[in-house]
């Protein structure tokens, strides 16, 4: 069982990290807007909220920590914690893809540059003049 459990915590947690982190350097999203921080910071308050429903109609907390009469004064602390550690996730994680942009970009740019040489003679190529047979067509 101890196994199974072991197992049960990777796939749950560590799998999702790896996929997000995955995401987040090897795709093209954008960094999220500043915008999403106040709204998933109220989408965490409400699941927040809906562990204490839970413990009001099936007797358990869903998590330990959440319970007032272990923690006391602390809860307070694990819930400004909780949205803290979220808006510091958040800032890492948007800046990490800015930072993703700007080395793909200059990657880019240097790529181009390298180009550049050949397209000028690739350009050079196109504007000369086509050379005529005396009856007036372009050979």
């Amino acid at each position: 069982m101890r196994f199974y459990t072991a197992w049960s915590n990777i796939s749950l947690h560590l799998f999702n990290c790896v996929f997000g982190l995955a995401e987040v350097l090897f795709t093209n999203i954008p960094p999220a807007p500043w915008l999403t921080l106040p709204f998933g910071l109220l989408i965490l308050a409400g699941y927040l909220g809906v562990a204490y429903i839970t413990n009001e109609t099936q007797h358990f907390y869903s998590y330990s920590f959440l319970d007032p009469q272990k923690q006391g004064g602390l809860l307070a602390a694990y819930i400004a914690g909780i949205g803290v550690g979220f808006t510091v996730v958040f800032i890492a994680i948007r800046y990490i893809i800015v930072l993703r942009i700007w080395v793909v970009s200059r990657i880019h740019a240097r790529r181009s540059e390298g180009r550049s040489v050949g397209s000028e003679a690739i350009d050079d190529w196109d504007e000369m003049e086509t050379s005529k047979d005396p009856s007036g067509v372009a050979v």
